[in-house]
């Protein structure tokens, strides 16, 4: 299981519970419409209108009056109650009504002294200081005409109120007026709360499927409570719930809800640099509107109240976002997630126009430019999710195929390290054969698989007896019947493995010849896999440009004439030709120096160095031997390791000889041999490596050491000896690895 950091947690947390407590507030905003209609919601009318906005009579309670037009702001006091009054037109008829729009201020509507309507926080179903915004509708007929109408308002909160504009209209047209004003924002926001449970929807069906959560989920979820927040917040909340009071009041806790999402998303597109202070902000906006809820349920204050509070927050939120991209482009990391982030540039902008626009336009109708900027910003997300996907799989295509590269590369270097001559032989001849490759005019897929063909075309060895492998001499006919096998053998190694197209026939193969008389099953011609017949040719070349247990590796003219003479026998002609041509123009040459394989800097290999005096052990040398072979070629492959991958080692030779400088000879080279060993395995690190080389010699290799304490080890281990020898009888010598 992923490990999650303190900041990942916080964040995690914050999430979830603003996910709760969003989701208490949908199902309460639903649940509510359940319930049959309240008497205390305000009259819609029975559903041509006109305005009656002129001439408007308003009335303080002190007394003082003015002439305005609607609409109309007015500074009111907390609970000071004005009236505005007019005379209906003489022209109504029959069956028309009359309405207006109170921003979350008490209302009643009188005709000459009758109340006609009345939508107070006195007979609302819910809780509220304030009642929500709403439509209040009353009938007319012919006989109000030239009638006194009086409209009396009064709000519980100290807010510039707006006096909304008067219609009239007949009884079936009223909402039509409501709607062409007004609809099209609905239906987006509708449109809008179907892509965000559709986003959300894809995002869960696909963290299922790939055990990973998209990203796109706190977007999609912003989403939903900024469509649910607009919808509640339309002018059309009356006819969409059929308890509207309930979404006037829920709507300012989507109001901040909506926003915790959307911080969180911007947060990890960030890579989550400035969790912190994104963590900050939404649980500041969490723990406030947690606290708000709890002062609602106890009748204690409503949501209204703090929205001030919470348009702070929300500002501080986009202050945050606007500054950490602004960080981002600075330093030039804003161009991974450019999509992104031109997207929440357009939200950000917007949320800073709607809070504007909420604050110095009074009658205006908030969400718009939020809505267009989340449409925007969720194909631009989309856009840099997709190209986010496809760079996320090329790297898991680049970095499996660097894995698999390494293991092919391990498991080539395990085979090689048995056989005492050929160490490098499988990647020499991956190399070699990607060359022949190319210049067939193949691929660099084609090139890449015959690549790790070339590394595991010898895989077959791991079951060939090393005593067969470093044999001292050609080998006799039940050796080299057993040696022909390790083809076979590799192609059950490999089994049913396809990952790398032509692996199995390379394997098997690649002895073939192309008369007709390799090996395993004596095939010819271009009935040899083109693959095999690529190996044929260099696996061989780098045999012949390669030290044997039998010869030293062959000069270069002798090598070309060798394959010229082999083309049509051993090899394809027409690759044999084209191999010359490489050889000819040096895009081919052998990595090999002296017949031995090199790695690193060849003027500082300490490999090379060793691999010519375990090469001195042989035949045709007669050379002094080795105590363990076996062990020798495992340190040969083991710092062979080290300088390809730039890892310090220091090795040094001990060797014992008798206090008068000569040669230890008898019981005294077991005796001073077993002084040495104890002396240095008393004094090494775990880390450490030592080795017999020969009876009086022992290899000693200093993983990642410091020179200057390699120097200091390797005084305890002369200081060591000499304490262990009381007697006096031996000396010991600290020598390098001669690299010339």
């Amino acid at each position: 299981m992923e490990k999650l950091s303190k900041s990942d947690k916080v964040s995690r947390s914050i999430f979830h519970a603003t996910f709760v407590l969003a989701a208490v507030a949908v199902i309460s905003l639903f649940s509510a419409q359940c319930n049959i209609r309240s008497e205390g919601e305000p009259y819609i009318g029975s559903p041509y209108y006109e305005s009656f906005n002129e001439n408007w009579r308003l009335v303080h309670e002190d007394g003082r009056a003015k002439t305005v037009d609607l609409p109309y702001v007015e500074n009111i006091e907390k609970n000071e109650r004005i009236i505005i009054e007019n005379v209906v037109p003489e022209d109504i008829q029959d069956n028309m009504c009359l309405f207006t729009r109170t921003s979350r201020q008490n209302i009643r509507i009188y005709i000459d002294g009758e109340l006609r309507s009345e939508y107070t926080t006195d007979n609302i179903p819910l809780f509220s200081l304030n009642v929500p915004s709403s439509y209040v509708f009353i009938d007319l007929n012919r006989s109000d005409a030239n009638r006194t109408i009086r409209i009396e308002q009064w709000g519980t909160s100290k807010f510039r109120k707006q006096l909304q504009v008067v219609v009239l209209a007949h009884a079936s047209s009223a909402w039509n007026y409501i709607w062409t004003h007004y609809g099209i924002i609905v239906i987006g926001n509708l449109i809008l709360l179907l892509c965000g449970v559709v986003a959300s929807i894809i995002c869960l069906v696909l963290s299922i499927i790939m055990k990973k959560m998209s990203n796109l989920i706190q977007l999609s979820y912003s989403l939903i409570l900024f469509s649910l927040w607009a919808i509640c917040e339309s002018r059309l909340r009356q006819i969409i719930f059929r308890n509207s009071i309930a979404a006037g009041v829920i709507v300012f806790l989507l109001m901040a809800l909506m926003v915790i999402p959307l911080f969180s998303y911007w947060n990890i597109i960030q890579q989550k640099r400035y969790a912190f202070w994104y963590n900050l902000v939404n649980g500041v906006i969490l723990g406030v509107n947690i606290f708000i809820t709890v002062l609602y349920l106890l009748e204690k204050s409503d949501f209204f109240n703090f929205v001030l509070l919470n348009y702070a927050l929300i500002a501080a939120g986009i202050i945050v976002s606007f500054v950490t991209t602004f960080i981002d482009l600075i330093k030039g990391r804003i161009w991974e997630y450019r999509y992104s982030a031109l997207g929440m540039m357009c939200v950000l902008v917007a949320g800073v126009l709607e809070l504007f626009l909420s604050r110095l336009k009074p009658f205006y109708a908030a969400g718009f430019f939020l809505s267009i900027s989340l449409v925007i910003m969720l194909l631009l997300s989309s856009v840099q999710g997709i190209r986010d996907l496809i760079e996320e799989y090329r790297n898991r295509e680049r970095h499996m195929g660097e894995m698999t590269l390494r293991t092919i590369r391990t498991i080539a270097g395990t085979i090689d390290a048995k056989d005492e001559y050929t160490g490098g032989h499988s990647i020499r001849v991956a190399e070699y054969a990607v060359i022949l490759a190319r210049a067939m005019g193949k691929s660099e897929d084609e090139c890449r698989n015959i690549h790790y063909i070339g590394l595991m075309h010898d895989i077959g060895k791991i079951g060939v007896p090393d005593v067969i492998l470093n044999k001292n001499g050609k080998l006799v006919q039940d050796e080299y019947s057993l040696m022909r096998l390790h083809t076979t053998i590799g192609c059950e190694i490999i089994g049913d493995i396809d990952a790398v197209p032509g692996l199995k026939e390379g394997v098997l193969y690649h002895h073939e010849w192309y008369n007709g008389k390799g090996y395993p099953m004596g095939l010819s011609g271009k009935n040899i896999p083109e693959v095999a017949r690529i190996l044929c040719l260099a696996d061989s070349y780098d045999a012949m440009t390669s030290n044997r247990v039998y010869r030293r590796r062959l000069t270069d003219e002798e090598v070309r004439n060798e394959i010229q003479r082999c083309a049509g026998s051993q090899f394809d002609p027409d690759l044999a030709n084209l191999f010359i041509s490489l050889l000819d123009s040096k895009k081919i040459r052998a990595e090999t120096r002296d017949g031995f394989e090199t790695s690193g800097d060849e003027g500082k290999s300490i490999s090379l160095a060793l691999q010519k005096l375990i090469h001195q052990n042989n035949s045709y040398t007669g050379a002094y031997e080795l105590t363990n072979p076996e062990f020798m070629r495992m340190i040969v492959y083991i710092i062979k390791l080290a300088e390809r991958n730039r890892q310090s080692l220091i090795v040094k030779l001990f060797s014992v000889r008798g206090k008068d400088g000569r040669e230890l000879i008898g019981e005294m080279t077991g005796k001073g041999s077993d002084l040495l060993r104890q002396a240095i395995s008393d004094t090494i690190r775990n880390t450490d490596i030592t080795t017999p080389y020969s009876l009086t010699k022992r290899l000693v290799l200093f993983m990642n050491m410091d020179p200057q304490y390699s120097d200091h080890v390797i005084s305890c281990i002369l200081e060591k000896f000499e304490a262990y020898d009381t007697e006096g009888l031996f000396t010991v010598v600290a020598e390098d690895i001669e690299l010339n």
